[in-house]
């Protein structure tokens, strides 16, 4: 089931001249973790309320999309490496 959108006509007055909000992560979605869990639930909830949201993330696998929406919510990967260590550049 996707997110709920509001129309700019429905937003409340506080969120129709809201900026947009990044979240930046080292990682998220498809991976599992709670820094992974809570950016995909404050993301969900903030664009339940009508805020616009992107999650700017990594891949270290370098195998999923760039660009990705999951339940709503953009997604966009940054290259990282090395792939098999516990710290990474991107």
């Amino acid at each position: 089931m996707g997110a709920r959108q509001l129309s700019e006509a429905n937003r409340p007055d506080f969120i129709r001249n809201q900026p947009c909000i990044a979240q930046v992560a080292a990682r998220s979605r498809p991976f599992l973790g709670g820094v992974e869990t809570h950016i995909a639930e404050v993301a969900r909830r903030l664009n339940q309320l009508g805020f616009a949201i992107r999650v700017i993330s990594t891949d270290t696998t370098q195998q999923l999309p760039r660009q990705e929406t999951l339940d709503g919510i953009p997604i966009t990967r940054c290259r990282a490496w090395p792939r098999s260590r516990d710290w990474y550049l991107s």
